[in-house]
């Protein structure tokens, strides 16, 4: 069977209010606060946890962003109003990061950054991205579902998902609540 590049849904209309596009070094400095903002939705599942943990460092998000793992939706082209990070993890994509502020929220740009990053994927080889995520939070697992990822059984894991899960579990995250998601591309 011969594997295809994912196909982008579609792309921002030019000059509209939201675009999706490589960060700028100019952006790493606002993306905690989007990450924070984005976060607080998580307190009506009683994750208050999750909004405890402290955003990836600036030092972090600028390596990342150097090394063109970092893409920020945009309002007017400047804004950054959501973001993904992405690496690669024994030869396979992972989604490190995925957040939408909620005021800009159910306008497809979650999907665009996740489009974005599986052709960013794709052109470095990877055959499929990977994720982790709560399970039955609306905007994660049940999103994740609908743009093609499946729930990966434990026995499909990497090692380096392995390996993630259990930091996962150390930092206090409700491991028994996330699962690990994968979209093969076709």
């Amino acid at each position: 069977m011969m594997l295809r590049a994912p196909k982008l849904r579609r792309k921002p209309a030019p000059g509209g209010p939201y675009q999706v596009r490589l960060a700028k070094r100019a952006d790493v400095h606002l993306l905690p606060q989007v990450e924070r903002v984005a976060a607080r939705r998580f307190s009506q599942f009683g994750y208050d946890a999750l909004l405890a943990g402290v955003p990836p460092s600036n030092e972090t998000l600028e390596r990342r962003q150097s090394q063109g793992r970092i893409w920020v939706a945009t309002e007017g082209g400047d804004l950054p109003v959501g973001f993904a990070t992405a690496s690669i993890q024994e030869g396979v994509a992972h989604l490190d990061d995925l957040h939408v502020m909620p005021e800009h929220g159910r306008r497809g740009l979650g999907t665009e950054l996740i489009d974005v990053v599986c052709k960013w994927a794709w052109e470095r080889g990877s055959r499929a991205l990977t994720l982790s995520t709560l399970l039955e939070v609306p905007w994660n697992a049940p999103f994740y579902l609908r743009r093609g990822f499946r729930i990966l059984e434990q026995s499909e894991l990497s090692h380096a998902l392995a390996n993630l899960r259990e930091l996962e579990q150390r930092a206090g995250l409700p491991v028994e609540q996330r699962v690990m998601m994968q979209r093969e591309f076709r």
